[in-house]
């Protein structure tokens, strides 16, 4: 069966519609990488916000007030270690989600 080009050009613009065209698929990957950065990110406030709370419950003052997340590790016991740049030097804190509300304890450092 014999196909005109218009037809085969109308099948080439259906595949790189749906993305099956192998080079058609980066496009996605980069859109799913981009995803897991900006839902990290969502975290990483969620748990800024977190201990920030906590910390400023506890009548913490200015100083001592987180300033950035600089690294979260996850614990064998599903909570995140945080550790944080704080106003001044630097705080770890273990967090975690109970129901619907974040919990938050100071943290030793790694050894």
């Amino acid at each position: 069966m014999k196909h005109s080009w218009p037809w085969w050009l109308l099948v080439l613009v259906i595949i790189l519609g749906v993305g099956l065209w192998p080079f058609a698929t980066g496009s996605g990957q980069i859109a799913a990488s981009e995803a897991g950065r900006q839902a990290q990110a969502v975290e990483q406030q969620e748990l800024f916000n977190a201990v920030d709370s906590w910390l400023k419950a506890a009548n913490v003052q200015a100083p001592d007030l987180p300033k950035a997340v600089l690294k979260v590790v996850v614990l064998p016991s599903g909570h995140f270690l945080v550790h944080m740049q704080m106003q001044l030097g630097e705080g770890w804190f273990e967090v975690w989600r109970d129901g619907d509300k974040w919990q938050v304890k100071g943290a030793q450092p790694p050894r």
